[in-house]
């Protein structure tokens, strides 16, 4: 058993889901990645292209410096302020999702 790092970097990530591929004597994927697991996917297509058959990409962000949710926060600081963590995140999901109430109907049957 290793001991927990205090925080864990990209290329950690990047190195974690190549060495998964290895273990899993995976040569090439298809690899997804979703919002920060695109970051990831991206790191592992840059770092090992020939292990990567198709790349899709769900909510990226191509080099960013910080998450799309804290870009939102900071955009619609004034409306936010004073709201807990999850009264921010459904005050700006009318900005990240078409039909709110299908995932307000997927969010009660998930939970």
């Amino acid at each position: 058993m290793s001991d927990k790092p205090a925080e864990y970097s990209l290329s950690d990530h990047v190195r974690d889901v190549i060495a998964v591929m290895d273990l899993l004597k995976l040569d090439k994927v298809f690899l997804v990645g979703g919002s920060m697991g695109s970051y990831v996917a991206q790191g592992v297509a840059i770092t090992a292209p020939e292990r990567v058959e198709k790349l899709v990409l769900v909510t990226p962000k191509s080099n960013g410096r910080t998450s799309s949710m804290a870009r939102l926060f900071s955009e619609h600081a004034e409306e936010l302020k004073g709201m807990d963590t999850q009264a921010k995140v459904q005050h700006v999901s009318r900005f990240m999702f078409h039909n709110l109430s299908l995932v307000e109907k997927w969010m009660r049957h998930v939970q």
